[in-house]
């Protein structure tokens, strides 16, 4: 029984994440260069670089790595917030 309601919980949190309206925490977007061409990621709060993904990506890139550049560049701007204090 405490297995049901712990498998519930998880999935009414999971559920009620996807359903987080994303846009009051959106940053402008911005853009990282690479080899294969420029990747346009959509940021969001520092706190939030989880939700980092690629708006527009080269033809030549998957969507994962895209995301995970996205991912990267939203990090870096994290740190590069941090150090500035």
């Amino acid at each position: 029984m405490k297995r049901i309601a712990l498998v519930s919980s998880v999935l009414a949190v999971t559920m009620t994440g996807a359903c987080v309206d994303r846009t009051g925490f959106e940053t402008e977007p911005a853009v990282v260069k690479t080899e294969l061409g420029d990747v346009t990621c959509q940021l969001y709060t520092a706190d939030l670089v989880m939700w980092d993904r690629h708006i527009v990506r080269p033809k030549g890139m998957n969507a994962a790595i895209a995301d995970e550049i996205c991912y990267q560049e939203g990090l870096r701007q994290k740190e590069e917030l941090a150090l500035a204090g």
